[in-house]
């Protein structure tokens, strides 16, 4: 577990369910805007990367990773963009554990690559990881100033892919929910799209 982990459990809402309402935004463009700024609330849990020694236009990937069974911050670190951070590894392949990776203020030559893109790719990154890789290789990293990107998926390798935003202009905002399921007295929270027609 990494020191900076938080270990506050996400709260019931009262949004008519029992579902936990979650919404993740990347900032995309440095001093854009005074009040943006890369954030992920879980519930009333608000998880930070600021305590991480980096500032709010800096260039970085943030990964949090939550346990499903109590909504708890196992692990919340920054990430290099190529590397799995230490610690994230003991995760994959666990259906347990969920993975938010966000991107703050990247450009063009700071897409995902090696192992953390190979990660990405493994736990769900679809159709949008993909569309940024492709414009990357096209168009090269001096055309694409800036862009934001969240990945929200299971660390299970073989299951569904996983909840994706992406955007080359603006920061991107992603919304979720956890829905609590209960089977033989254990309760697992399922990661669904509330707003699919």
């Amino acid at each position: 577990m990494s020191e900076s982990a938080t270990a506050t459990t996400a709260e019931a809402v009262t949004d008519g369910s029992n579902n936990v309402p979650v919404t993740a935004m990347s900032y995309c463009i440095p001093d854009s805007s005074p009040y943006s700024m890369t954030s992920l609330a879980i519930g009333k849990n608000r998880p930070t990367w600021y305590n991480l020694n980096k500032q709010a236009n800096d260039p970085f990937w943030w990964v949090v990773v939550v346990d499903l069974t109590n909504l708890t911050v196992v692990a919340n670190v920054l990430a290099d963009g190529y590397n799995v951070p230490p610690g994230i590894q003991q995760y994959v392949n666990n259906p347990q554990y969920f993975l938010f990776c966000l991107s703050n203020c990247e450009t063009g030559a700071q897409i995902p690559a090696g192992a953390l893109y190979t990660l990405l790719q493994q736990i769900g990154g679809g159709a949008q990881l993909a569309r940024l890789e492709q414009v990357y290789h096209q168009l090269s990293s001096g055309l694409i100033r800036h862009y934001s990107y969240i990945l929200a998926a299971t660390m299970d390798t073989t299951d569904y892919p996983g909840f994706e935003a992406l955007s080359f202009t603006n920061d991107t905002v992603l919304a979720m929910a956890f829905m609590p399921v209960t089977v033989g007295g254990q309760t697992i929270y399922a990661p669904i799209d509330p707003f699919a027609v």
